[in-house]
């Protein structure tokens, strides 16, 4: 039989005293030639500041924006 444990989670400032209140995680850039590193990483970005208490932007949304403002911070494949 499995243990599943929950990790214990180091919060450095706690999102009430921290003056940050909401993140928006932009898309990277693949510099190890694995294909879709970049994503993952970026969802896990996401997971983990979620986790600490931040309003995380979804990345769809950030996406959106991000085109709609005309920037483009990655290279389309």
């Amino acid at each position: 039989m499995e243990e599943h444990t929950v990790p214990h989670i180091n919060i450095l400032h706690l999102p009430e005293k921290n003056t940050i209140t909401t993140v928006a995680i932009l898309p990277f850039q693949n510099t190890d030639g694995i294909e879709g590193s970049e994503e993952t990483l970026r969802k896990s970005f996401f997971t983990n500041l979620s986790i600490k208490g931040y309003n995380i932007l979804r990345l769809n949304e950030v996406d959106a924006l991000l085109r709609l403002a005309n920037i483009l911070v990655f290279r389309e494949r």
